[in-house]
């Protein structure tokens, strides 16, 4: 159905979509539905494969729809089908498939949800974080975040990489799969 106008954002995933108007309002809708209004002082929306969560300029994060994973950031693995407070402090958001990250007004970056593959960067690979938590590239345990292992012909290299995401990466909506490669030159001198 028609959404209207005045967007500032607009999001989507395989079943609802949300906007953000102009004036602060948050809006969503799926399929053939007229959108429906979820209240005013919002300025940005993210949508995951089945999860929604939004910022208002408060700095206050909401979030709403399967929880399976924990990607709400509730405490909780059950699914809600209104906004729920995850915190506060709070300046840009992202949600990928089952996983969120949202960056805090001091720069720290946090993370919930999955961690199937590593990417929440925090807790061992395989675990689920229902609650966020801090990004850490220099954690104990092994392997490391951060760490990544670059095998050749001839050679196999680590490399260690500390990452810093700048909040309008987030505040623009970049999604993906990020990579960081470092290909340094380093020339050898051996004696026969």
């Amino acid at each position: 159905g028609p959404a209207g106008s005045g967007f500032a954002q607009v999001v989507l995933n395989t079943s609802t979509a949300a906007g953000v108007k102009t004036d602060g309002t948050l809006w969503q809708w799926k399929g053939e539905e007229q959108p429906a209004s979820l209240g005013a002082g919002y300025s940005q929306v993210a949508k995951g494969s089945a999860h929604t969560l939004a910022l208002k300029t408060d700095g206050s994060v909401w979030a709403w729809g399967s929880n399976a994973n924990g990607q709400l950031g509730v405490d909780s693995a059950a699914d809600v089908d209104i906004p729920q407070l995850v915190g506060s402090g709070y300046t840009a958001i992202a949600a990928a498939a089952q996983h969120t990250l949202a960056l805090k007004s001091d720069g720290t970056l946090m993370a919930w949800g999955s961690n199937s593959a590593g990417q929440l960067g925090s807790g061992l690979a395989g675990t689920l974080l229902q609650k966020p938590a801090a990004v850490v590239f220099d954690a104990s345990y092994s392997p490391q975040p951060g760490t990544v292992t670059a095998s050749g012909p001839t050679t196999r290299m680590t490399l260690t990489a500390k990452v810093q995401i700048a909040s309008d990466h987030l505040a623009n909506g970049v999604k993906g799969n990020a990579f960081v490669v470092v290909v340094r030159n380093v020339t050898r001198l051996f004696r026969v």
